[in-house]
């Protein structure tokens, strides 16, 4: 599993720095609040560092508004749904949260706050099928 975990962050970062977009597929849970999981199963997933843009496996294609050396880190609000995330570059874990641009609202005034649903999953570099 470290191997394989080196050699994907070793991919991203040279990838990242080619300027070409990195292909990955994701696997994990999409948590909808009063509703229940629903799997993430070898979705495709599109980082482009040059463009400064993330194509999540799932809700759409978010603004890059970080990038270092470890983490890079997504937003985006429509005016109805608000949506954050990361995704570690050194071990493919992606996290997002969405809630209404409401409630982003309230939970960066400090105040308590819901959210529509998490997205936990494990990224990884896609290989060439042909």
């Amino acid at each position: 599993m470290k191997i394989f975990t080196i050699s994907t962050a070793l991919i991203l970062s040279c990838a990242g720095a080619s300027g070409e977009p990195i292909a990955l597929v994701c696997n994990g849970n999409t948590h909808v609040f009063g509703t229940g999981n629903i799997p993430i199963t070898a979705s495709g997933a599109l980082l482009d560092l040059d463009q400064k843009l993330f194509t999540a496996p799932v809700y759409g294609t978010y603004n890059i508004v970080r990038a270092d050396e470890t983490t890079v880190a997504f937003s985006g609000d429509n005016g109805k749904a608000s949506t954050t995330g990361s995704i570690d570059r050194m071990s493919g874990k992606l996290n997002m949260s969405v809630m209404t641009s409401e409630e982003r609202k309230k939970m960066s005034a400090g105040q308590p706050a819901k959210m529509i649903s998490v997205v936990e999953a494990q990224c990884a570099i896609t290989k060439r099928l042909f």
